[in-house]
């Protein structure tokens, strides 16, 4: 799956994604309209979409999906699904690489900027390039 940024302002989103600890000032510094990113997951997050893409310095972030548009829809053959249960202010999916689904702690270890599960992370964007 292939996005391209349109937006990279808080006052771009729509004011429901606003509550998703976004406001009109936040600026996305690290996305640069006009460039597509590959996707590595699809996120169910306390009822927003957001997508892990990697960003200029290909460290990975969740974004929410209305920052994008679609350039090619295809969906990796590998890619699984699960339902979490964080609640109404947690996960509640998530669709993409086995290891991102499969462990429910390897998003929170990507959001932290462990080495490990950013090693892992980049070798799945190599593995998807």
């Amino acid at each position: 799956m292939l996005v391209r940024c349109r937006f990279n302002s808080g006052a771009d989103l729509p004011p429901h994604e606003h509550g998703l600890f976004y406001s009109p000032q936040t600026r996305f510094t690290r996305l640069d309209v006009g460039r597509e990113y590959r996707v590595h997951a699809v996120l169910v997050y306390q009822r927003g979409v957001l997508v892990l893409v990697p960003d200029r310095d290909g460290r990975p972030g969740a974004w929410p999906v209305e920052l994008f548009e679609v350039v090619d829809g295809s969906l990796p053959s590998h890619w699984k699904f699960a339902t979490r249960d964080d609640g109404e202010y947690g996960y509640q999916a998530v669709f993409g690489y086995p290891r991102l689904v499969e462990d429910e702690g390897h998003i929170n270890a990507l959001m932290e900027v462990e080495p490990a599960a950013l090693r892992l992370f980049a070798e799945e964007a190599a593995r998807e390039s």
